[in-house]
């Protein structure tokens, strides 16, 4: 993410809270020691789909359509 923000400033600006999700990448990876498990579980059931549906509509722009991206649930329905 904070690669996208350096090359294409105009497509990370579509992304809600990119400067938080890449501190929070940040603080997981160099600060795990330390990490709350609970504000992680937080973040991920308060934050992540919203975070996946901007991110499936940017896929879809660039991959030529909405059918192109597999959604959690189809990959679920088959048994991934």
């Amino acid at each position: 993410m904070s690669q996208l923000a350096k090359s294409n400033v105009d497509l990370a600006a579509q992304v809600p809270e990119l400067p938080r999700i890449v501190a929070f990448r940040n603080i997981l990876i160099h600060g795990y020691a330390n990490v709350d498990d609970s504000l992680v579980w937080q973040v991920l059931t308060d934050k992540l789909a919203q975070l996946a549906t901007v991110l499936r509509a940017l896929l879809a722009d660039f991959a030529g359509g909405p059918e192109s991206i597999d959604a959690p649930s189809t990959r679920e329905e088959a048994g991934s």
